[in-house]
């Protein structure tokens, strides 16, 4: 893969990271740090949290929040064809 390519998969991928953290925040509003750390494991477990993950970082959150975060992550990251570039693969 050439620089300009490279850079190319680069952008796109950020910039449907940054649309997916934005929809996300329309759903409930998470402190950057939590929100990366949902949206790494979700893309990580092919679009799920798991239950640990659920009950010990994001016990605050109900059970339709979770799935609507989830279904936006999913929808986002397929859309951008760069699932596997989170996390900086």
């Amino acid at each position: 893969m050439t620089i300009h390519e490279e850079l190319t998969s680069e952008l796109e991928f950020l910039r449907h990271y940054d649309t997916t953290k934005l929809l996300l925040r329309h759903i409930v509003d998470l402190p950057d740090r939590q929100m990366d750390l949902f949206m790494n494991l979700c893309v990580q477990f092919n679009g799920r949290i798991s239950a640990a993950k659920r009950a010990s970082q994001f016990s605050k959150l109900t059970d339709a929040e979770i799935e609507a975060m989830e279904k936006v992550v999913r929808i986002g990251f397929e859309m951008s064809g760069s699932a596997n570039m989170i996390g900086g693969e």
